[in-house]
């Protein structure tokens, strides 16, 4: 094989391992096997915290290899019961936030089919709900410090959406019925936050298709 054929292969058929050093990749017959030492040392030369990569099962959405200094090889794979259906895996993907957090989100084969209760026909409605999703855990973290509860009034609820989305002209109030599930939405002109969060998870990654999923940082 010519350098440049090895250098491709490595890239795309390696594998992080938590034993330290380079060794034989004997599972895929190429490519090799990197210890914590060595995913540290090339995210410290690259002033990098976390390298995030795939093309590997991880049972539960995601695998974290800790290197040390805050710094992480992270394994994703967002092919939930792998193959074809008839694995047990999660699937998963993951968000970085403003202050450099990696977050996992995880769901099963079953989340998928989950349809939305929402109208999906609007394309000035569709472009909100990408922006809530974008910002999905910027607005868990707000939500969380500024009510005392899950369950919040019609009022507070689009004060937090403008102010977090920078978007405070929008009619948030009005959108309720677009944006915000039925089961999401209680007697009294009120919201549970935390449900109506959970509805939203990228379409890109998943078809589009609302679903109630976890969600946790990847410490």
């Amino acid at each position: 094989r010519s350098g440049q054929g090895r250098l491709v292969q490595g890239m795309v058929w390696s594998d992080p391992t938590t034993k330290k050093g380079i060794h034989e990749n004997v599972s895929r017959s190429v490519g090799v096997l990197f210890g914590p030492d060595i995913a540290s040392d090339f995210l410290k030369r690259s002033e990098k915290k976390y390298l995030i990569r795939s093309h590997e099962v991880a049972e539960k959405g995601t695998t974290v290899i800790d290197c040390g200094d805050g710094r992480k090889v992270i394994t994703v794979f967002s092919h939930a019961s792998y193959p074809n259906g008839m694995g047990n895996n999660l699937g998963a993907i993951v968000n970085l936030d403003k202050e450099g957090n990696c977050y996992a989100v995880e769901f099963s084969d079953s989340d998928l089919t989950k349809k939305p209760s929402m109208d999906t026909s609007d394309p000035l409605l569709d472009t909100l709900r990408t922006t809530i999703t974008s910002n999905k855990f910027e607005l868990e973290r707000t939500f969380a410090r500024k009510t005392s509860t899950e369950i919040i009034g019609f009022t507070k609820w689009g004060e937090i959406m403008g102010e977090v989305l920078e978007l405070r002209d929008v009619p948030w109030i009005t959108l309720i019925p677009s944006l915000v599930p039925d089961d999401c939405r209680l007697e009294g002109d009120r919201i549970d936050w935390r449900s109506f969060l959970q509805t939203y998870v990228s379409s890109t990654v998943i078809g589009g298709k609302a679903s109630c999923v976890n969600s946790e940082i990847l410490h």
